[in-house]
């Protein structure tokens, strides 16, 4: 049986340079999810996808979802989770892959906010484009759907 545990290397930061080659991209760190930085390991089968769409929304912006994820208290996981997959995509859950009514699931990392300088804020993203996995980084007032869902991890109620 494999492991489902990702162990995460804090010592070193997410390195911006291979995603954002301009140096006017800046980590926004008063928006980081500072429960998700203070991971070391993660078991995977506790990672949940959530959208914050409500009942009778088909979409929302990616702010309003934000601000919803943030008081949920969901830990959202951040850029060193979304460096991790990227860099091991053996560790994306299969499941990931899957199609949200006929589109791509974009996986948000929404522990992390981006800014370019000048510019908005944005988040990264994961994508199975049917042949490969792929990212992008989204502006964060675009609108989110149901195919937008967020990597979190659900907090427990002991």
């Amino acid at each position: 049986m494999t492991s489902n545990i990702i162990r995460i290397d804090r010592t070193q930061s997410f390195d911006l340079q291979p995603f954002f080659s301009d140096s006017g991209w800046t980590v926004v760190t008063d928006e980081e999810d500072v429960r998700s930085l203070a991971l070391t390991e993660i078991d995977l089968a506790k990672v949940c996808l959530r959208s914050m769409l409500r009942d009778g929304e088909e979409r929302v912006s990616g702010f309003e979802s934000f601000k919803r994820l943030q008081a949920s208290g969901v830990i959202r996981l951040d850029a060193k989770f979304f460096q991790i997959f990227w860099e091991n995509q053996h560790f994306i859950p299969d499941i990931w892959k899957e199609m949200t009514n006929g589109f791509y699931t974009r996986i948000f990392f929404d522990g992390t906010v981006f800014r370019l300088v000048g510019g908005g804020y944005f988040i990264l993203s994961l994508y199975w484009s049917g042949t490969k996995w792929c990212w992008f980084y989204e502006w964060l007032n675009s609108y989110r759907f149901v195919d937008c869902p967020s990597a979190v991890l659900q907090i427990s109620n002991i």
